[in-house]
């Protein structure tokens, strides 16, 4: 069984397309003594300069849109993850637990920054060397 990079773990993990996230719409209100006196989609300055002194406040209308966009790659980011971990443990079953949370455990603190496929390849160096000292620790002991 071979580990499954990355990008194949996201691919399988997005059930439905998500695309890209929707561009923000924002929107500047202008206020005066609890009052709205208007709205403008250009600019706070715009918003003052059509208003006169207020108070503007701005805002991204559609908040929830990206919230739920924003969700929906988290979702994916997460399972995507599981795939690949259990792919990568699947990998190596012939490790018993703690020896393959051990070699996990250092790949990943050497490599997570670069991301899951670096974490991999970095796995397989410390799965060999760990090999290589288990066989070393058995030709040594009677």
């Amino acid at each position: 069984m071979s580990v499954i990079s990355w990008q194949e773990a996201y691919q399988q993990a997005q059930n439905f397309p998500i695309g890209p996230c929707p561009p923000q719409q924002q929107a500047w209100y202008a206020y005066k003594q609890g009052v709205v006196l208007g709205k403008s989609t250009v600019s706070g300055e715009d918003a003052s300069a059509r208003f006169g002194p207020c108070v503007v406040e701005h805002v991204i209308e559609n908040h929830e849109a990206i919230n739920a966009w924003k969700r929906a790659m988290n979702s994916a980011r997460a399972l995507a993850t599981d795939l690949w971990y259990e792919s990568l443990r699947g990998h190596y079953r012939y490790l018993n637990n703690e020896i393959f949370a051990e070699c996990y455990d250092y790949a990943y603190e050497r490599q997570h920054h670069n991301g899951n496929d670096a974490v991999t390849e970095e796995m397989r160096d410390v799965v060999a060397f760990a090999e290589a000292i288990i066989a070393a620790a058995k030709k040594a002991t009677p």
